[in-house]
């Protein structure tokens, strides 16, 4: 470094070294330039890459998300065929208490309608006795009353013979009667 009184001195000295500087700092800018160029090319052809890689990957999640959205189509529509079965099987299991209800209240039908069956056979077994003794008392009682007929005719007739023996008797006794 020159101090003031010697730049006062040396005018030429420093125009030359000036110049000197000078282009050293251009040559030096330059040479920084080219530099900065460089790597300015280094980060656009990094950042290309970074790019490209960014793109591959953005490409491989868009990939991802649509195979991950095709299997959750999938499951949902696993989902909804299970839905389906579990509310069918609950449809059927409900019938299927609806028909064993159905057929127990048929056996107790079917067995008030066989008891009813006994009842009507047993009442009708006793009216079919009920009929057959009256028959036989009806009958016994024609009979009886045949018999008593014959006796009263029979009755009538000897009361008429006593009768006719008593008037003969009478007239044989009393022969003023006879004439």
């Amino acid at each position: 470094m020159f101090s003031d009184e010697a730049l006062k001195f040396k005018p030429g000295i420093l125009n030359a070294r000036s110049e000197d500087s000078m282009q050293r700092a251009v040559n030096t800018e330059e040479c920084n330039l080219e530099e900065l160029e460089g790597k300015v090319e280094d980060h656009r052809a990094a950042s290309g890459s970074v790019k490209l890689g960014e793109e591959a990957k953005f490409q491989r999640l868009e990939q991802r998300i649509h195979f991950l959205k095709e299997i959750a189509g999938q499951l949902n529509r696993k989902l909804d065929m299970k839905r389906c079965e579990l509310v069918e099987k609950k449809q059927l299991l409900a019938v299927e208490e609806k028909l064993k209800l159905g057929e127990e209240e048929t056996q107790k039908y079917k067995r008030r309608l066989e008891e009813c069956q006994r009842q009507m056979q047993e009442a009708e077994i006793a009216w079919r006795h009920q009929i057959a003794f009256a028959e036989k008392k009806a009958q016994d009682n024609w009979l009886r009353a045949q018999a008593l007929e014959r006796e009263n005719a029979e009755m009538r007739r000897e009361v008429a013979y006593l009768k006719q023996s008593t008037v003969s008797m009478k007239f044989e006794e009393d022969p003023e009667l006879r004439q």
